[in-house]
């Protein structure tokens, strides 16, 4: 356990560390592509086999919506926990434990599948499970990488980390669709191996892409125990706050800067209305666009990868493009207003297309915004946020910004039965007018003039 002093306010990242960073986003990468395969898969899985029918909409969008809020609500609630855990701990051992769980799910939940039982409560069963372990994983992550690299090489450093999951969702989608048919193509095929005959009666073909998903984050795991990761201890003459003294003193934080609680409330708008965008793609897809992909002879299926995959190369594109500029040097929150402005108004024309190369390319151009405003957000915590106090600190942000996320997730439910295009419309529209009127808030636009680097032993934001 690497546990680093923080007690004179000073702290320079080990030699190498940006070299080790690179490593541990290249082997977490695996955790999050192996996630999203399951993802997928369980998607269709709902979409085309549990609800297919037209006349079963809203039971569809209200599964959807479940789903949906048993992933993102445990994440929510046990934030503050979480963060506080990072703090005191060895943040690599939470990281470990957090893929290993993960991947015992996956583990589960393919074996349910073999044995055709799983049923939607199980599914939301395991999207609890993934919920709070991914909130274990990223409070640590998050934290982590922190102190891998130079202050300056962070706007870099998040540039890279916003394409995790865009790199995941490149690949993932058609590898799922390909091994979910895998079986199918295997079965009517005349020369057969032992291994081809054995997949070929493999009874559902979600079974291969979750037994995929464990495996990899199993691999991601192990790339853990070869890893140096640095941990910060705060003082020890301070002795051991209460929990709720640790949540209380990240409230704290936050709550004398107006500033940071207006950013914090804008995102909480902005994740609010992109829930249904998130939720109810699927029914987008099915129902909006159906006419244009029967046209065109594509499947749903294929519609629905095409449309993931387009997204996630907008992310990765972004991403790379905050890598390689590195960023705005000052006035990093225009950074961030601008593109939340773009992304509601874009997500306007997604909900009411009914073009596949209109929908396709909304959602290529919302995913490729998304890593400018995130990494720019994220230098700015950054910065301003003392090391030993990170995870406290972020996990009261995370809980400020998301506890929207499953109120909106929730509402899907009940406007995917009415109009999902029209809510997703009306919801990007929203989350446009609220970003843009920060343009004309001081509190926010003079934000990082208004807040000193941090200094000796004393949180400055």
């Amino acid at each position: 356990m690497h546990i680093m002093s923080m007690r004179d306010g000073s702290y320079f990242p080990p030699e190498g560390g940006f070299r080790t960073f690179v490593l541990l986003w290249a082997f977490q990468s695996l955790a999050a592509f192996g996630f999203q395969i399951t993802s997928f898969a369980l998607t269709v899985w709902l979409t085309t086999g549990l609800y297919p029918g037209p006349e079963q909409k809203a039971l569809l969008a209200a599964a959807l919506s479940m789903v949906g809020l048993a992933f993102s609500l445990p994440s929510v609630l046990v934030a503050p926990l979480a963060g506080i855990l990072v703090d005191r701990t060895d943040r690599k051992t939470v990281m470990f434990w957090a893929n290993v769980g993960s991947g015992l799910v996956s583990l589960s939940l393919a074996v349910v599948l073999a044995m055709g039982a799983l049923r939607l409560w199980i599914v939301v069963a395991a999207m609890v499970l993934y919920g709070l372990l991914q909130c274990l994983h990223t409070s640590a992550f998050d934290t982590s990488y922190a102190m891998l690299v130079r202050p300056s090489e962070l706007p870099r450093a998040n540039g890279m980390m916003q394409t995790v999951m865009s790199i995941a969702g490149i690949l993932s989608p058609g590898i799922a669709a390909g091994l979910m048919a895998l079986p199918g193509v295997l079965d009517k095929s005349p020369n057969q191996t032992w291994v081809a005959g054995l997949l070929a009666r493999v009874p559902n073909g979600a079974v291969l892409p979750v037994a995929v998903d464990a495996l990899v984050v199993f691999i991601a795991a192990g790339s853990l125990l070869f890893l140096r990761i640095p941990s910060p201890r705060a003082s020890a003459e301070k002795g051991r706050p209460s929990l709720v003294a640790d949540i209380r003193e990240g409230m704290t934080f936050i709550g004398r800067r107006r500033g940071l609680l207006w950013l914090l409330a804008t995102f909480a708008v902005i994740n609010f209305c992109s829930a249904p965008a998130g939720v109810l793609r699927p029914m987008i897809v099915r129902d909006n666009l159906a006419g244009d992909y029967a046209r065109l002879g594509l499947s749903y299926e294929g519609v629905l990868a095409l449309m993931t995959s387009a997204g996630s190369i907008g992310g990765v594109i972004g991403g790379f493009a905050v890598t390689a500029w590195g960023g705005l040097r000052r006035k990093r929150v225009y950074g961030v207003l601008v593109p939340l402005v773009i992304v509601g108004l874009t997500q306007v024309v997604f909900g009411l297309s009914t073009g596949i190369y209109v929908s396709v390319g909304a959602i290529a151009l919302i995913s490729f915004l998304i890593p400018f405003a995130n990494s720019h957000s994220q230098s700015i915590w950054q910065t301003v946020t003392p090391h030993e106090m990170q995870g406290r600190v972020f996990a009261v942000r995370r809980v400020a910004a998301q506890f929207t996320s499953p109120l909106g997730t929730a509402l899907s439910g009940v406007l995917g039965a009415v109009d999902p295009g029209l809510a997703v419309a009306l919801c990007g529209g929203v989350a446009a007018a609220v970003s843009l009127l920060q343009f004309g808030n001081r509190k926010v636009t003079t934000l990082e003039d208004d807040v000193p680097s941090p200094v000796s032993g004393e949180a400055a934001s």
